[in-house]
């Protein structure tokens, strides 16, 4: 990767985050439809479902076809074909925290700088990937 520009203007990113069966995927699928436009699908289940033999990108590419995805992967991890899906996924599932730790880490106190500390290996290979997103960019 170079340190050059992807585009003569900034990329606008909207962050969709919402509780599970809140509606958030169904909008980020909706606002897809409009050019400019690329759904990214839930980040959390990129591990699992993103390198299943027949999923797809939003692009319709499958995720190791994809440019975008290459290009993010390839930054994070030096090379897409390096990737342990299955590592991945257990090491998201012993970091991100389920709805009662959420709950404890909002209204206890405390709770939050050893929830950070805890997810410290999580965050550095993978950082935001708790909900689904999508990237806009201005159509031309």
């Amino acid at each position: 990767m170079t340190d050059e520009p992807i585009a003569d203007e900034p990329i606008k990113v909207v962050y969709i985050a919402g509780w599970g069966r809140s509606g958030s995927t169904l909008l980020a699928r909706i606002l897809a439809q409009f050019d400019g436009v690329t759904h990214l699908g839930e980040l959390r289940t990129l591990w699992v479902d993103g390198f299943k033999p027949r999923s797809l990108c939003g692009c319709g590419q499958p995720l190791p076809a994809c440019q975008m995805w290459q290009a993010v992967l390839g930054e994070a991890f030096g090379d897409i074909k390096a990737i342990d899906p299955k590592a991945m996924t257990a090491l998201r599932r012993r970091q991100e925290p389920q709805s009662q730790a959420l709950f404890k880490l909002l209204m206890l106190p405390g709770q939050r700088q050893q929830f950070i500390a805890q997810s410290a290996a999580y965050r550095a290979v993978w950082p935001n990937s708790i909900a689904p997103f999508i990237i806009t960019k201005k159509a031309r």
